[in-house]
């Protein structure tokens, strides 16, 4: 097993510390750093999501129970994206 000092440990090859970008800049596809960031990040957050959906499709779980409840979570969600980004 690898160990390592710290959680940042220092590359001596940039090929290394930029992998993705380089293999996707042979293949001729150019994506700056952060736009790759974003879509990786995007990426792995829908594929949680597709994950949940199948787990409560499967199991037949339903998140809101009945009509107030679903009010009340849409609300409290709405109201929490309202505070923090505007």
């Amino acid at each position: 097993m690898i160990k390592y000092k710290s959680l940042n440990p220092v590359v001596q090859s940039e090929n290394e510390n930029y992998f993705v970008q380089d293999t996707l800049n042979k293949f001729g596809i150019h994506i700056s750093s952060d736009t790759l960031t974003y879509i990786l990040y995007v990426f792995n957050i829908l594929s949680w999501c597709v994950g949940f959906i199948r787990l409560l499709r499967e199991y037949k779980i339903t998140i809101f129970p009945n009509r107030i409840t679903q009010i009340f979570g849409f609300i409290m969600i709405f109201g929490y994206i309202i505070v923090t980004y505007i």
